[in-house]
């Protein structure tokens, strides 16, 4: 398999999931809990580029919609080096 079709294969599994984000931004006030839109995504990506392309595209669209999408619940701010330990835990 050349490298260059590689390359393509996850430049597109990338698009996909920007474009799965901004669509789910998109939707928003209409669809308050779209996150279906994400596994469609997924679902694409693991049809057009294979197996490879569509486990990074899972584990991408979990850390996009961690940052983008869900609501932070509590602050990641570390005032004492001690909070560490707490929040592994």
């Amino acid at each position: 398999m050349p490298i260059a079709s590689k390359f393509w294969r996850y430049a597109i599994t990338l698009l996909a999931v920007a474009l799965a984000i901004a669509v789910r931004l998109w939707l928003d006030p209409i669809i308050p809990k779209g996150f279906f839109i994400l596994l469609f995504a997924t679902a694409v990506v693991a049809f057009a580029c294979g197996r490879g392309p569509a486990f990074f595209s899972a584990g991408l669209g979990i850390v996009a919609a961690w940052f983008f999408l869900i609501e932070p619940r509590f602050s990641f701010a570390i005032s004492d080096p001690r909070q560490i330990l707490s929040l592994v835990i």
